[in-house]
């Protein structure tokens, strides 16, 4: 049980990209002149998410992240940590830099740490500093609670910094 909404989560998140994904589209327009995002890496990705969960230091050993420049721009970025921790961050329409507020729905986030699997009674916010086609940067922070136990998350001093 205590996974079922993490899983609900991954495959919310998987069929927003299929649907946002177009096989006749790279996503870019040069000729845009409201494209928001910055189609030019102006450094390097050290492709690496940290932050501090319930008081202790996190860092990701693994992360996979992706982003769709289409009509939705999906954005989702999957870190994986030590005795299989996780943090997930989703944002549906990742239009360029800025700040999302954590709705549950078109931005959310998921993690699992210390047997805390947060599944409900998510808030908080992912910001967004650097958007381009081949990587993003940012910051984020969040809480949540675990369905099956009602422990607290607390999730702060977040980063990512991740290439796609």
């Amino acid at each position: 049980m205590k996974y079922i909404g993490k899983t609900l989560f991954c495959l919310i998140a998987a069929c927003m990209l299929v649907i946002a994904c177009s096989d006749d589209d790279n996503g870019t327009d040069p000729n845009d002149n409201n494209n928001n995002n910055n189609n030019n890496n102006n450094g390097s990705y050290s492709n690496t998410v940290t932050a501090t969960m319930n008081g202790q230091s996190w860092s990701s050993i693994n992360v996979l992240s992706t982003y769709q420049n289409n009509i939705l721009r999906p954005l989702q970025i999957t870190a994986t940590g030590p005795n299989e921790t996780d943090i997930t961050l989703f944002v549906a329409d990742a239009k360029g830099t800025g700040t999302f507020t954590i709705d549950e729905q078109l931005v959310n986030v998921g993690a699992d740490f210390d047997d805390i699997n947060i599944s409900r009674d998510r808030s908080g916010t992912i910001t967004i500093n650097e958007l381009t086609n081949a990587g993003a940067k940012g910051t984020f922070s969040f809480q949540g609670v675990d369905a099956a136990d009602n422990k607290t998350l607390v999730v702060t001093n977040g980063e990512f910094d991740v290439a796609f």
